[in-house]
């Protein structure tokens, strides 16, 4: 996995993710993540490109 996340590690948050977040929720918290993680390699990319 990337982050230096840990397959059991990946797992743990999934399952702690499903006790705490209503099953019905899930799905447009995990939609909204993806969005943000990508803006935000985005925004990396535009700040390394700029150094390079």
């Amino acid at each position: 996995m990337s982050f230096g996340i840990s397959l059991s590690e990946f797992l743990l948050i999934i399952a702690v993710m499903i006790v705490f977040i209503s099953p019905k929720d899930l799905p447009k918290i995990v939609r909204t993540a993806v969005k943000m993680v990508k803006k935000l390699n985005v925004k990396i990319r535009e700040i390394m490109d700029r150094f390079e």
